[in-house]
């Protein structure tokens, strides 16, 4: 004889998504809010600290001096006081030119960067590259409030 298999009637369960929909929301608010900080901080504008340290009053004569004003635009130095007791700088046309022609000159010789408190940053690194690719190993930068042209 043959047994009968009893049917059993078979329990479907059902997964609770009221938890796992609580997670959804969860990690969508956490990205809604992070990426909305992220374009808050783009932003933010950077300030360049004020000047604390104390500088020496007197610079090497073999130090090569370089400006950067507000405007993007890069003077040498020409004279070690104006008639105010300021340096006075004059403009350079072609930086990269200049800088390759000061390395040839003046191999072991630091250069100094100084610059308006409203450059463009991206002006300054560039006058860095430039002088570091030119062979220059020592490079400064100096915050000054206003560049005497």
């Amino acid at each position: 004889m043959r047994r009968k298999r009893k049917v059993i009637a078979e329990e479907y369960s059902a997964i609770d998504m009221s938890p796992l929909i609580d997670c959804v929301f969860l990690l969508l608010i956490f990205f809604l809010v992070t990426t909305v900080i992220k374009r808050k901080e783009k932003l933010l504008p950077a300030k360049i600290p004020v000047q604390t340290a104390a500088l020496d009053k007197k610079t090497d004569d073999k130090t090569i001096i370089l400006a950067i004003d507000k405007n993007s635009t890069v003077y040498k130095f020409i004279n070690r006081k104006g008639p105010d007791g300021s340096a006075k700088f004059t403009q350079i046309e072609n930086v990269s030119k200049y800088i390759k022609k000061m390395h040839s000159n003046a191999i072991n010789n630091p250069i100094r960067i100084e610059c308006e408190r409203k450059v463009p940053f991206q002006t300054v690194i560039d006058t860095i590259d430039s002088c570091k690719l030119n062979g220059f190993s020592s490079v400064s930068v100096r915050i000054r409030e206003k560049i005497n042209k």
